[in-house]
């Protein structure tokens, strides 16, 4: 049966490139391109978006309004986010807040945007400072998924500081703003974020409380990688006990989703797992061969966190199998890469 969404995206391909060879797009029609790219981005296609909004950029339609304008660099922004080109979004963002006037949701959301890049840089104090504006914008009650995000966003800065009080206390806040909304995502995402804090804390009851309430909500918003994450985050709780069996239950289930979503981050994560599940069963030569599978598509798709832990994990066999040469290569590697780990989108959660 063909896919709709498949479909879906093809027809919008097709229309997005005949929309670029029309050299002639005015008012009324240019609001709608740019909603139209909007789509493309939602369904994945960002480089015909991209391609799409300059054009439009580059185009001078009548009655046009700085609005409009505005809205197109957000959403370059917001292409540039999705490709880890800090400066660039950055950019584009603050040429959006220059354009889009008193628009106060457009404003937060921007701001929020802003917030998110200081936290992908580390940048704490100017993560703070956007997040407080965005808040300020804040004007009613409608906004508590808004603000639920920030507290999340901010409990992520402090797992990525090792401050795992402080970060969960931004995830009870979130909880708190989101608690009676029927936004399982959202949920699911705080309540994942909670368990991985705890299992850094070695308070494993309570995550594998928390872990059980994301996997409820995952489950509830049909989110097939959120539902990914959460089952990778029960299998290490389960290599953390010793619990191979459990783990190895875990772990195939994320395979199972990654069939039907093509996952590679989940995939690169999962094929790790399997390894360190591999040598706690003592079967170090299938261990071997999924953390070399996870270093290549580790380094294929940039998540250095994955090559890195993989290539610690491979050491440690090399090691145990004596070749101490080969050991000291692969951990000096990772020692290297786990250096130049910075960003939220570096350090998997």
């Amino acid at each position: 049966m063909p896919d709709p969404a498949f479909d879906t995206i093809k027809h919008m391909s097709v229309l997005r490139d005949r929309i670029i060879e029309d050299v002639s797009v005015g008012y009324p029609y240019y609001e709608a391109l740019i909603t139209f790219a909007d789509g493309l981005i939602t369904h994945g296609d960002y480089k015909g978006a991209f391609k799409l909004l300059t054009t439009l950029h580059g185009r001078k339609a009548d009655n046009e309004s700085d609005y409009f304008h505005g809205r197109i660099h957000k959403l370059l922004g917001d292409i540039y986010y999705v490709w880890a080109d800090w400066g660039a979004a950055e950019n584009e963002y603050m040429d959006a807040l220059a354009l889009i006037g008193d628009f106060r949701e457009g404003m937060s959301r921007i701001y929020l945007d802003l917030g998110n890049i200081a936290l992908e840089k580390g940048d704490w104090d100017k993560m703070d400072g956007h997040y407080a504006k965005a808040i300020s914008y804040c004007t009613d009650e409608s906004y508590s998924d808004f603000k639920a995000d920030i507290e999340i966003n901010k409990g992520v800065s402090f797992i990525i500081r090792g401050d795992w009080e402080k970060a969960l206390e931004h995830f009870d806040n979130a909880l708190t703003l989101i608690e009676n909304e029927e936004d399982y995502g959202r949920l699911a995402s705080c309540y994942l974020d909670i368990a991985v804090s705890e299992m850094d804390m070695n308070r494993i009851n309570s995550a594998i409380q928390h872990l059980q309430q994301a996997l409820g909500f995952s489950t509830e918003s049909g989110d097939l990688n959120l539902l990914a994450l959460v089952y990778l985050a029960r299998a290490k709780l389960s290599i953390k006990l010793l619990d191979f069996l459990v783990a190895r239950f875990y772990v195939n289930k994320v395979f199972q989703i990654i069939n039907q979503t093509g996952n590679d981050f989940a995939m690169a994560e999962a094929l790790k797992l399997r390894g360190i599940i591999n040598m706690g069963e003592g079967d170090l030569e299938k261990a071997c061969e999924n953390l070399e599978k996870a270093i290549d598509l580790a380094k294929k798709i940039g998540n250095w966190l994955v090559y890195a832990e993989s290539r610690i994990e491979l050491g440690e066999i090399f090691l145990k199998t004596e070749k101490i040469e080969d050991a000291k290569e692969s951990l000096l590697d990772a020692k290297k890469k786990i250096k130049g780990l910075r960003s939220k989108k570096d350090i998997e959660r």
